[in-house]
């Protein structure tokens, strides 16, 4: 998360950017990442368990050129965020929220100027590493040394 932080500040002029399953991304980076790089159109944040409707604040705050994101697998995301993207992210035309267990279908139905929507509220598959509230799941021994 330190890595990312800094890497942001050096980057103002970034459009295009795919932390997608990194486990330890929190709002506090998405935060730096919004400050910093404002002329942000592609954001791919699947994966990263952490995020909450904060980090969808910071983004629709400042990132206002955003076409395409990807929040699959944000499991803390609720409706609260899709609220701060419809009124900040004016460009967003591609939204993909497969996972997202607590945005509803309602919510979803409301996405009027997004052209392409991907959504599912089930919960995350075994291989994103946590289960639907974030929580990281055990690693499986090998089937439990064969028995």
């Amino acid at each position: 998360d330190n890595g990312l932080q800094k890497f942001y500040h050096k980057m103002a002029n970034l459009e295009f950017l795919d932390v997608s399953h990194c486990l330890s991304v929190t709002d506090q980076s998405v935060k730096t990442l919004a400050f910093c790089c404002r002329r942000l159109i592609s954001l791919n944040i699947a994966g990263c368990p952490k995020i909450t409707d904060l980090s969808m604040q910071y983004l629709a705050g400042v990132c206002h050129y955003i076409y395409f994101l990807d929040i699959s697998g944000c499991v803390r995301l609720t409706d609260s965020s899709f609220t701060f993207l419809r009124k900040g992210c004016k460009q967003l035309r591609v939204l993909k929220m497969l996972y997202c267990t607590k945005i509803t279908k309602q919510t979803v139905k409301a996405a009027i100027n997004v052209e392409h929507v991907e959504y599912s509220d089930d919960n995350p598959p075994v291989w994103f590493g946590y289960d639907d509230k974030g929580n990281y799941l055990a690693p499986q021994k090998e089937e439990e040394e064969n028995k």
